[in-house]
């Protein structure tokens, strides 16, 4: 693109401000806007206490609940370039990780591209007259109760993926008679004082919810179709196997054990929607956000980005490098493949997924993947790349985890100078 470059950015969580950042160090080259939808920057960090619907009607974006703590040290968390606080914990609170996210908007001047409590309905590409794409981005505006739509170069999206629950069927789920919900919605342990609960999904959420519950419930079980966890887990928590079915009043495993169960609480991730392409043929799949090069850019419309899609991560971290990426192809430093070639890349990716087991809502998802990800953005668009300490700090903790689930989040991690790498305080 030449000239001017106007960027929309959908969402002011982590993402929207990674990408907001990186305009910035191009700001000869763009303006943006950033559109969110609530009061306040930080996305799925914002704790409130309520569930459900927010003051507007619309889903309320927040999964943390009350003594939420990180599962990655603050050490692999930051944004390349602007490290958490010294004097904040390895192991972050809610709190801790929404006021970085706040300094950050402050510190360089994000805040002040941010149109807040706006809710973006519909976004729609055209073609001008020389037949490159443009973008109407049609906005509510609650705090004036005005409607616009404006002409936009560029969209960035970064609304998120932990707004829409994943709650799979269960034979007998029309008869159970106690509470159900999902972990997006779970707040403080006391609502489930001595109450005996069933927790499908035995991931991070999941294993996390369990360790808090187990200071009030009277008994934890966690149904687990992976592989059996290996820590030690609190008294009162006990893992099972996948669930055959629910009864009025229990739960019945794959073995044909039975338990009574006052709370049934589905740990099964989410699902990715984006309401404002609805009335668009943008997105091909349900399953997986397609046609999309390296899980960011659009293969039909490559101004069209999806920043923070992919998940067991270190967010922050890749947040920084998919934007740098998508901001290069705006402005011209990367040079895309041909679209035969993209959609070729795209294909290769998930069949290598499929070939190993995975099912294709597995397309985003990363693991050890990451670190190459985050290397070849880099290298494409001329970024330094993500320092090995960070890997070494994800690698540790995940490590811990692993063992200890019960404790981990307790642990000081230090930098070694003499083995330069980081080691667990004793």
């Amino acid at each position: 693109m030449t000239g001017i470059i106007n960027v929309a950015i959908i969402g002011a969580g982590a993402a929207g401000l990674g990408a907001a950042r990186e305009l910035l160090s191009r700001k000869s080259k763009f303006v943006f806007t950033i559109y969110e939808g609530t009061s306040q920057v930080g996305g799925t960090w914002y704790y409130s206490k309520k569930v459900g619907k927010d003051e507007f009607g619309n889903p309320l974006h927040t999964s943390m609940y009350a003594n939420l703590k990180t599962n990655l040290p603050k050490q692999a968390m930051a944004f390349p370039g602007y490290p958490f606080k010294d004097s904040m914990p390895s192991f972050l609170r809610h709190f801790d990780v929404q006021n970085y996210l706040a300094d950050l908007s402050n510190d360089y001047k994000i805040t002040e591209h941010i149109k807040f409590n706006t809710r973006v309905e519909e976004v729609k590409v055209v073609e001008n007259n020389e037949g490159k794409d443009l973008w109407k981005v049609t906005t509510y505006d609650y705090n004036i109760k005005d409607r616009k739509t404006e002409t936009f170069d560029a969209v960035i999206v970064c609304n998120g993926h932990y707004f829409v629950p994943n709650k799979p069927g269960l034979k007998g789920m029309e008869n159970f008679k106690g509470k159900v919900l999902h972990s997006h919605n779970y707040r403080v342990p006391e609502d489930y004082k001595d109450e005996n609960v069933v927790i499908l999904g035995a991931r991070s959420s999941g294993t996390d919810i369990a360790v808090d519950l187990s200071a009030t419930a009277k008994q934890i079980y966690i149904s687990n179709r992976g592989k059996k966890l290996q820590s030690t887990l609190p008294e009162k928590v006990e893992e099972k196997p996948m669930i055959s079915q629910l009864r009025e009043d229990s739960v019945v495993f794959d073995d044909g054990s039975e338990v009574s169960c006052d709370t049934f609480i589905f740990s099964t991730g989410y699902k990715y929607q984006f309401p404002f392409l609805n009335s668009t043929n943008l997105i091909k799949s349900k399953e997986r956000v397609t046609p999309l090069y390296k899980h960011l850019i659009h293969i039909e419309h490559p101004t069209l980005s999806f920043i923070g899609l992919c998940y067991l991560i270190c967010p922050f971290p890749m947040f920084h490098y998919q934007a740098a990426y998508a901001v290069g192809v705006l402005d011209g430093r990367v040079k895309l493949p041909s679209k035969e070639e993209m959609l070729a890349d795209e294909h290769q990716d998930l069949d290598e997924r499929l070939m190993e087991g995975m099912q294709e809502n597995h397309a985003h998802w990363m693991g050890l993947r990451q670190w190459g990800y985050n290397d070849e953005l880099a290298d494409g668009c001329g970024a330094e790349r993500l320092s090995y300490l960070v890997k070494q700090a994800y690698e540790l903790a995940t490590e811990r985890k692993r063992i200890d689930l019960v404790n981990y989040k307790n642990d000081v991690f230090v930098y070694s100078k003499e083995k330069n790498c980081y080691v667990l305080k004793e």
